[in-house]
């Protein structure tokens, strides 16, 4: 099988050197040989990292509206991100790969995630990862389920079974990859999930192993002990 890594980037060159470290621990484990697709501003210093690290890597360019690496969500910024994702799927969608992860910049990756996630793809179309954000965590590492009027939930659980949301690490199938990314009030990745459900596409969460979601600069290293690192 053959892997394409990558997310929408943004003001990331802090955080992009582990994470990529991360990935290839995780793709060593998993049997896997990584390339990888970014969105990205072609000024933005996280290019730098991007080149060194992956210099054969696809990358899409466009212009970053955002002045800072803000993390304040707003309607308009939910409906950015939904073109971005969906320029980044366009370009997954070109290189065909069997599998696609597509893991934000800011999350590191477990070194058994990977090979866990591609086991279960024996079930599933797409699955995610619990991601653990520092130093405090959560209690909605990055699935969930909707209620009746579509009100995300989040929940913190173990095991491996089907779900109905999943978020910043997930591993796609050719057939959860072709699956565009919508508005929704909630998120792009509510959205993408959302679309999943009409098209039939099986979601599915592993919670076995947390991946690190670091949040700032200071939080690379601060040791989450329910992840590791």
């Amino acid at each position: 099988m053959n892997l394409l890594v990558g997310c929408p980037v943004s003001l990331r060159r802090w955080a992009l050197p582990v994470w990529f470290d991360h990935v290839e621990a995780a793709a060593k484990v998993a049997e896997l040989e990584p390339r990888y697709v970014f969105v990205v501003d072609p000024t933005d210093p996280s290019v730098d990292v991007i080149t060194e690290r992956a210099p054969e890597c696809t990358l899409v360019e466009v212009e970053d509206r955002r002045a800072l690496d803000a993390r304040v969500w707003s309607t308009g910024r939910y409906r950015r991100m939904v073109e971005l994702r969906n320029l980044l799927l366009g370009a997954v969608r070109h290189a065909g790969p069997d599998l696609f992860l597509s893991l934000d910049s800011d999350v590191l990756l477990h070194d058994q995630a990977l090979a866990l996630m591609v086991e279960d793809l024996e079930r599933f179309d797409a699955v995610g990862t619990k991601c653990y954000m520092t130093p405090t965590g959560t209690s909605a590492p990055s699935y969930g389920n909707l209620g009746r009027v579509g009100t995300l939930q989040r929940v913190d659980s173990g095991g491996v079974f089907s779900c109905q949301v999943i978020m910043a690490a997930k591993l796609m199938s050719p057939r959860a990859y072709a699956v565009d990314y919508q508005f929704d009030l909630q998120g792009e990745d509510i959205g993408w999930s959302k679309a999943c459900a009409l098209a039939g596409v099986r979601l599915g969460w592993d919670g076995r192993v947390g991946s690190k979601h670091v949040m700032s600069p200071g939080m690379l290293v601060e040791v989450d002990l329910r992840v590791g690192f």
